[in-house]
């Protein structure tokens, strides 16, 4: 319970924060992260894991929820949670080149500004886009994400087509 325990009171705050007025919700992301804390406890518990948790047990059981939060976790994202956050900031690497090839406008803005992809897709990634996009976009990006295989890179790329122009004339990121 010592390396595990640790993660409990940080636990407590995170649910507050994705479920004030669902008790039984609260519950419920409570066990889910408790559980995945004891089932992988080289990552244990990270703060992004909660909105990621959360957004499943907005559509599935809890039990389900914490298996599909394993799979996110150990296959889909690996290294995204653990210390250090390899996975992510590979990612960020990859997305910077993505911007300079697809997006060459956006990446001379962005060089110019010296704003390297780090400072704004870690949230985007570690929460796999639920707490930056409207709930009916999240249902879309986890559609794509799950079950056509399209890359976080590649649906970043999309979504940021969309706004380049709010991008490159009011520097605002989302």
């Amino acid at each position: 319970v010592g390396q595990v325990g640790k993660y409990f009171s940080i636990v407590s705050i995170a649910i507050e924060l994705y479920f004030k007025c669902h008790i039984f919700r609260q519950q419920d992301l409570r066990k889910v992260l408790k559980a995945f804390a004891h089932h992988n406890v080289d990552i244990g518990y990270c703060q992004a894991m909660a909105p990621v948790a959360a957004t499943l047990l907005l559509v599935m059981p809890a039990e389900d929820a914490f298996w599909c939060l394993v799979q996110i976790c150990e296959r889909y994202l690996p290294n995204y949670y653990s210390s250090g956050l390899l996975g992510v900031q590979v990612d960020a690497r990859v997305l910077d080149c993505l911007i300079m090839k697809y997006l060459p406008d956006v990446g001379r803005h962005l060089k110019l500004h010296k704003v390297d992809a780090l400072l704004f897709c870690v949230e985007w990634f570690m929460s796999i886009f639920s707490r930056t996009l409207p709930w009916s976009c999240v249902l879309r990006v986890w559609d794509i994400f799950f079950f056509e295989g399209l890359s976080k890179h590649e649906t970043n790329i999309q979504l940021r087509l969309t706004i380049q122009p709010t991008l490159l004339t009011g520097c605002v990121f989302v």
